[in-house]
């Protein structure tokens, strides 16, 4: 359950219901929004439950979370200009967040055991079987962060283009491996496209 607190109580609380990445949910949550933005329900939760699991807590004492893109490069990339555009798209669309995050964690440090000093925009490379990992990491705003995602998002679109990178893939041939051409039943059999098919 996850959503931003509408109302204590004694016996319950009132969320307002938020969306997660499926892969930290499940399907067994019913939630249909694949982001941090709201859903629309508001659900009452039994404060027995908070008592037995841990609470995740987005807004308070730091308001902040980092947030990551990935993108597919082929081997023969320029590093070196991918990092600067990586970089200069994070810059643009989080430079504010990230000292309006330094300054939060200065406070919050004041307070808990806490030491983090990174807080632009970071790019990370690692090597794949088929292709260059390129990630960049960068502070978003605990609301907001599918919007910043986007903007950066169409900024690396738009800069991989203009420098004629295109993201690393990989195809197959269903041929190479014996089997018959797609929509065939036999191995070398042309399908006859100029009559329609009894279904």
């Amino acid at each position: 359950m996850r959503g931003d607190v509408m109302s204590l109580g004694f016996l319950r609380t009132t969320v307002m219901e938020m969306g997660a990445p499926s892969s930290m949910t499940g399907s067994e949550t019913g939630n249909w929004v694949p982001s941090r933005q709201f859903t629309g329900r508001v659900v009452t939760v039994s404060n027995g439950v908070i008592f037995d699991e841990a609470v995740f807590n987005y807004s308070r004492g730091f308001p902040f979370l980092w947030e990551e893109i990935s993108v597919n490069l082929p081997f023969d990339v320029d590093l070196r200009i991918v990092d600067e555009l990586f970089s200069a798209c994070a810059d643009r669309h989080t430079r504010q967040l990230s000292d309006e995050a330094m300054a939060s964690m200065q406070r919050m440090s004041r307070v808990y055991a806490v030491d983090v000093r990174e807080f632009g925009p970071q790019v990370f490379v690692s090597l794949q079987e088929d292709w260059i990992l390129v990630t960049v990491r960068f502070v978003v705003g605990s609301h907001g962060a599918r919007a910043v995602k986007d903007a950066i998002s169409r900024d690396l679109v738009a800069g991989l283009k203009e420098l004629g990178i295109t993201p690393a893939s990989v195809a197959y041939d269903i041929r190479a491996v014996g089997g018959p051409p797609p929509g065939t039943d036999e191995p070398g059999e042309i399908p006859d496209t100029s009559r329609g098919r009894d279904l």
